[in-house]
């Protein structure tokens, strides 16, 4: 999961304060009913009926546990018909996620409607819009160069991502389907992975855009690239190359990925030396290492299929 603070407790707090205001809000509904004598007593009479059923567990009295069982569901049957004939309605509450009952975690960690909300704050604090994703089921296009050979091993890529998963770089001329495989790729994880998935021109933007933050804007911005469960980067070498701050920044985000073990995935026009020739020597270095798989797709532009 990421590992960014900032992220985790702004949607912990979300969770929270939503927890809180439920309760608030049906206890309101609840103390109204109980303004009601019949209903009131339907209350009291289960609390008195389940500590007496307690006694008669404890006691190992199995006759009186289940006659006072059944008391029991009588007047929850009862008090059930008072909430309807009293106009009980709770429908303008929000309910919480039926897998994690609002918590934001279950019993593998977290919820993924915990994930779809660090997922949306992360975009949200890089200023940038949540992408639409392609699945592998959306392919039409796979039999005409050949890339449904790459499906079933990037799918368990997809479900086994860990720190020890090798970044992936996706290289081939235009059209011949880098972008779809990097989308199905990231689509499959996201109930289970914080993963962004950037346009190079769009990252490209958020490194100057920096340039007029504060340091911590900075800072924020930086740790939720370096710290994403899976970054993707797509049509590397498409964007303008601006002084220093476009490599130095790509340079940055790819080595802090990589010294923190956290994937990441790059899809691109140019070959490994036209990278190196365009961004400099220290960032082939990173992308040539053997923590790094090149897939190079070869064919016709499908965009012309």
């Amino acid at each position: 999961m990421i590992a960014n603070k900032h992220i985790l407790n702004e949607v912990e707090l979300t969770f929270t304060t939503e927890q809180n205001q439920r309760e608030f809000e049906l206890d309101l509904l609840e103390q109204r009913l109980l303004q009601n004598e019949d209903y009131s007593k339907a209350v009291n009479q289960i609390a008195t009926l389940e500590f007496d059923l307690q006694k008669a567990q404890f006691f190992g009295n199995e006759a009186l546990a289940e006659k006072i069982e059944q008391e029991i569901k009588h007047y929850k049957s009862l008090k059930e018909k008072l909430r309807l004939e009293l106009g009980f309605d709770d429908t303008q509450i929000t309910k919480p996620c039926p897998i994690c009952g609002g918590t934001g975690h279950n019993e593998n960690g977290y919820c993924k409607c915990f994930v779809k909300r660090a997922t949306a704050l992360s975009y949200k604090e890089l200023s940038t819009d949540i992408p639409t994703l392609s699945r592998f089921s959306d392919d039409t296009l796979s039999h005409v160069n050949g890339t449904k050979i790459y499906f079933e091993k990037l799918h368990k890529y997809a479900d086994n991502l860990n720190e020890n998963s090798k970044n992936i770089i996706i290289t081939g001329k235009t059209g011949t389907g880098k972008t779809f495989l990097a989308q199905a790729v990231s689509q499959s994880m996201e109930d289970k992975k914080v993963v962004l998935f950037l346009n190079a021109n769009r990252l490209n933007n958020i490194f100057i855009e920096m340039m007029y933050l504060s340091p911590q804007q900075q800072n924020n911005i930086l740790n939720i690239l370096y710290t994403c469960d899976f970054l993707v980067i797509d049509d590397l070498g498409a964007e303008r190359i601006l002084n220093n701050v476009t490599a130095q920044n790509l340079y940055t985000i790819i080595s802090e990925r990589q010294e923190r073990k956290k994937p990441y995935m790059i899809t691109t026009n140019l070959s490994l030396d036209e990278i190196g020739a365009k961004y400099g020597d220290r960032l082939f270095s990173r992308l040539s290492s053997r923590l790094n798989l090149v897939l190079e797709l070869k064919g016709s532009d499908l965009r012309k299929s």
